[in-house]
């Protein structure tokens, strides 16, 4: 979730400032956060299920630990600009 918090203050302030040359890469780490996101909650969602087959059907997802860690890794490189301007 901070993934795609994050992403889109990011991509707004880049918006402001018209510098479009990052939002692509933004928003690319934004849409990844989102689907891992998504298969964790249905993973936790799927938990009983899990515990107990006979009521439920088997977990197909996985997640790309790999992937996922490069793209908390290029998130938390982006700088961010508060509303007053200041880079942090």
């Amino acid at each position: 979730m901070h993934g795609i918090m994050s992403g889109l203050s990011l991509v707004r302030d880049a918006v402001e400032k018209d510098d479009w040359e990052n939002v692509r890469s933004i928003l690319d780490v934004t849409e990844s956060s989102g689907h891992t996101l998504r298969t964790t909650l249905n993973d936790v969602l799927d938990f009983g299920r899990a515990i107990n087959p006979s009521e439920g059907r088997e977990l197909t997802h996985s997640i790309d630990l790999a992937q996922a860690a490069k793209d908390a890794a290029v998130m938390c490189s982006a700088q961010f600009v508060d509303p007053n301007g200041n880079v942090s």
